[in-house]
């Protein structure tokens, strides 16, 4: 499973890097989606919004109670967990 949220993250950094301009340039929603272990599945959406780009991600996973952490980096810093 982390090397799941792993690779997520990994999606995320490449999506904010090369995507980003793209979405706030043509006022559209950048989504992305992939699979985890076990039948769960992750979604990132990126939304422009008053200058700055919102950032949505959700897990879906069959088992209730699971625990995620989910970090996110812009430009190899660190800046949410």
């Amino acid at each position: 499973m982390r090397e799941a949220m792993g690779a997520a993250l990994v999606a995320f950094v490449a999506v904010l890097t090369i995507t980003a301009p793209a979405a706030l340039a043509g006022n559209r929603d950048v989504v992305k989606t992939g699979s985890c272990s076990d039948r769960s599945g992750w979604k990132l959406k990126l939304s422009p919004e008053h200058s700055r780009i919102e950032v949505d991600f959700e897990v879906d996973t069959p088992r209730t109670g699971q625990t995620w952490r989910v970090g996110l980096r812009h430009n190899g810093d660190l800046i949410f967990r």
